[in-house]
């Protein structure tokens, strides 16, 4: 009797999007561009890795399977090999290192990267869960509005195109990511915080203000009423690190979303003029609920 398929929900990750168990969760990460990796577990085990590495085109899947088999065979690493090819994915099923797994990989020609995927079973192979994995992982280089689609840790984020991964804080009831633009500084941070219950005490405006900082001046709080939730805004003007530019401009959104409780926050810190500088927050972050977890 095969399993049922569970709720899946969509991350996307350095321009790559997948769909997992809700149940699955990003413990490991890379923040590199060019060649990096994931890693998902459940409450017991990792269950699945994805890995990427730019490369200049579709390699010859046929070799690099064989070649990959033929390395740990003769490490003596693999056993019960049986290769595998489903929706553009070559591969290879069978038990490595005394764990049972199947490993594929794919050429992304949107994102100009070889993509490789590892499924982790600590018990059968599920094939119908593979084939639900396999076919819907993607490259989203872009969006409307020539945005950059992040989406992970409950934060569904488009990014102005132009800006940088700088890096990511995963932990328990706190999510952060920062961008910033390479040549003008411009940078843009996003936040989801839970257990607001226990350390927030009503007073979204003063948490707001403490967390722009003292620095910021001619601050101007208003709200306004987006996707059912009411917003509150933030806009002011700070001093950049570089010495001889003038004060820059500052806006932030925070809200507690109805449907999680958690609060939400993001914050653009514009030093310098740019076209995609004044891009509305609101139109950058909404709230993921469906990554609240769900265990069995």
């Amino acid at each position: 009797m095969s399993n049922p398929t569970p709720y899946m929900v969509t991350w996307i990750w350095r321009h790559i999007a997948v769909r997992l168990p809700a149940t699955w969760e990003m413990l490991q990460f890379s923040s590199e561009f060019n060649r990096g990796r994931c890693a998902f577990a459940d409450r017991y085990q990792f269950r699945f890795e994805l890995s990427w590495k730019t490369v200049k085109g579709e390699p010859d899947y046929d070799r690099m399977v064989t070649d990959y088999m033929n390395r740990l065979e003769h490490e003596k690493k693999l056993t019960e090999a049986e290769r595998a090819r489903k929706a553009g994915w070559h591969g290879f099923s069978g038990v490595v290192n005394r764990e049972r797994t199947s490993r594929f990989g794919k050429y992304l020609p949107e994102i100009g990267c070889l993509v490789e995927v590892v499924f982790l079973w600590p018990e059968a192979r599920d094939i119908e869960l593979e084939n639900a994995v396999l076919p819907a992982i993607s490259g989203m280089p872009r969006v409307e509005g020539n945005r950059q689609p992040w989406r992970a840790f409950g934060l569904d984020l488009q990014v102005p195109a132009t800006a940088a991964f700088e890096g990511c804080i995963a932990q328990p009831a706190r999510a952060e990511f920062t961008f910033t633009h390479p040549a003008t500084g411009n940078s843009w941070q996003f936040g989801r915080l839970g257990m607001v219950g226990s350390w927030f005490k009503g007073d979204l405006e003063s948490w707001l203000r403490t967390s722009l900082g003292r620095d910021v001046g001619d601050l101007r709080i208003f709200h306004r009423a987006t996707r059912g939730d009411d917003h509150l805004h933030a806009e002011g003007t700070f001093k950049p690190r570089r010495l001889h530019l003038r004060r820059g401009n500052v806006r932030a959104t925070a809200w507690i979303e109805h449907r999680d409780g958690r609060l939400y926050v993001a914050k653009a810190w514009i030093a310098k003029p740019f076209p995609d500088a004044d891009a509305p927050l609101e139109e950058l972050i909404r709230a993921a609920p469906e990554f609240t977890p769900r265990m069995p």
